[in-house]
C-alpha cells in the first residue's frame, strides 16, 4: 500500500501494427496517470516544466522527484502491461533514447524495476555511475549514492554489470536474492541478501510488490506546465555525469551555456 504524496506515471511501450515490410516496434512513451498533489519537475529540450496527471513523457526527458515523493511507472507493449518501475524520493533520472528497451540513467536516488511478462521480451534497464542491471522477467532495486551504487536482485532473471566513466561494461553473474555493492572503480562486492543499512534506507513502498493496475485507470490528458528556460543549477548534476550519459546533454544545452542563468 502506497502512502500519500505519491506521483504515479504510466510508461507505455506502443507497438506498431505488424506489416510484412516493417515489424518494428514504435518508440516508448510515458504518461502520468496519478498525481496526489506532488508533481515532478521535467526538463525537455532546454525548458523546465512541472508535470502532473495526464502529462505525456518522452525518451530524452530528465525527471526529478521531490523529497517525500514516489514516482510509479507502468510500462507495456501494445495493450499488454509489461511491468512497473518505481522511482524514490529526491531521485534524478534521464530517460535515454534506446530503440529496443527502456533505458534509465540514475544520477542519484532509488529505482525499483518489476517486469511482468517474459513473453513480451521488453527489457527495462537502469544504471548508476558504477553499477547497472536489466531484466525482461524479474525484479530488482538499484540505489545510486554519492560514491557507491547498490543493486538487489529480488526475483527472476537479471543481467548485472559494472561500468567505468566511459560506459564500458564488465558483466557479472547474478542470482535471485543476491546483493551487489560497488564504490567508485573498485570491485563488485557480493553477498546473499541486502544488509540492514540498505534495507533501512530503502523507500518503504519498495519492500512491497509494485501495483500492477495503474495503466488501466482512467485519466484526462494534460499539457506540461512551462516554468522557464533551464538554468545551470537545473542541469549541473547531469553535466558532471559519466561521459556517455552527458555527451548528448552537453550538445543539447550548448546554446544555453553562455546565456542568462547559465554562468557559474
Amino acid at each position: 500500500m502506497l502512502r500519500a504524496g505519491v506521483l504515479t506515471v504510466a510508461l507505455i511501450a506502443v507497438t506498431c501494427a505488424p506489416t510484412a515490410a516493417s515489424p518494428a516496434r514504435a518508440s516508448p512513451f510515458a504518461e502520468i496517470v496519478s498525481d496526489d498533489g506532488r508533481p515532478c519537475l521535467l526538463i525537455r529540450g532546454t525548458v523546465l516544466y512541472r508535470v502532473g496527471q495526464g502529462a505525456v513523457l518522452r525518451p530524452g526527458d530528465l525527471i526529478a522527484t521531490e523529497p517525500g515523493t514516489l514516482l510509479m511507472v507502468a510500462f507495456g507493449s501494445g495493450a499488454t502491461l509489461g511491468g512497473i518501475v518505481a522511482v524514490g524520493p529526491s531521485s534524478r533520472l534521464y530517460w535515454m533514447e534506446r530503440p529496443d528497451r527502456v533505458a534509465l540513467a540514475v544520477r542519484r536516488g532509488w529505482i525499483k524495476v518489476d517486469t511482468l511478462s517474459a513473453g513480451e521480451r521488453f527489457t527495462v534497464q537502469a544504471e548508476g555511475p558504477h553499477l547497472g542491471a536489466a531484466t525482461d522477467a524479474g525484479t530488482f532495486v538499484l540505489h545510486a549514492g554519492d560514491s557507491v551504487d547498490e543493486v538487489f536482485h529480488e526475483t527472476g532473471s537479471m543481467q548485472l554489470w559494472s561500468r567505468n566513466a566511459d560506459g564500458i561494461r564488465t558483466s557479472a553473474s547474478s542470482t535471485p536474492n543476491q546483493f551487489a555493492r560497488r564504490g567508485g572503480a573498485g570491485p563488485i562486492n557480493l553477498r546473499f541478501g541486502p544488509d540492514v543499512i540498505f534495507v533501512d534506507a530503502m523507500p518503504p513502498p519498495f519492500r512491497d510488490p509494485l501495483p500492477l493496475d495503474l495503466a488501466a485507470r482512467p485519466r484526462r490528458s494534460a499539457e506540461p506546465e512551462r516554468l522557464r528556460e533551464v538554468e545551470h543549477e537545473d542541469v549541473a548534476v547531469w553535466l558532471s555525469a559519466p561521459r556517455d550519459w552527458r555527451s548528448g546533454l552537453v550538445k543539447r544545452f550548448g546554446l544555453r551555456l553562455g546565456g542568462p542563468g547559465f554562468s557559474h
